[in-house]
């Protein structure tokens, strides 16, 4: 969680990144919590996939919060990690209302 709190710090005001892969990289809540926080303000990034790793509703939501801020996200990719079956469809809810796309399954 450390190296992609750190990462992270580096895309805060990064502009030409679009796709960002950070799929089985053992990242937990922290981590997630760390690179959403900087992702509200990184006006390039529309892809990111988050799959295989260790991260629960609260890692989850973070990013929820983040595309509230930020709707440059077009996709999220979170297949894999342990997310419960109401924060599943709490997720499916907002995504069509916001219209961004998530991998869940």
């Amino acid at each position: 969680n450390e190296g992609v709190s750190a990462f992270a710090e580096g895309l805060r005001y990064n502009d030409s990144l679009h796709s960002l892969f950070l799929n089985s990289n053992l990242i937990g809540d922290s981590g997630s919590q760390d690179l959403a926080y900087q992702l509200r303000s990184s006006s390039g990034l529309s892809y990111i996939n988050l799959g295989e790793n260790f991260i629960t509703d609260r890692g989850i939501f973070s990013h929820l919060e983040a595309m509230m801020v930020n709707n440059t996200y077009e996709f999220i990719q979170l297949q894999g990690n342990p997310v419960s079956l109401s924060a599943q469809e709490e997720i499916k809810h907002l995504a069509i209302a916001d219209q961004v796309g998530f991998g869940l399954e």
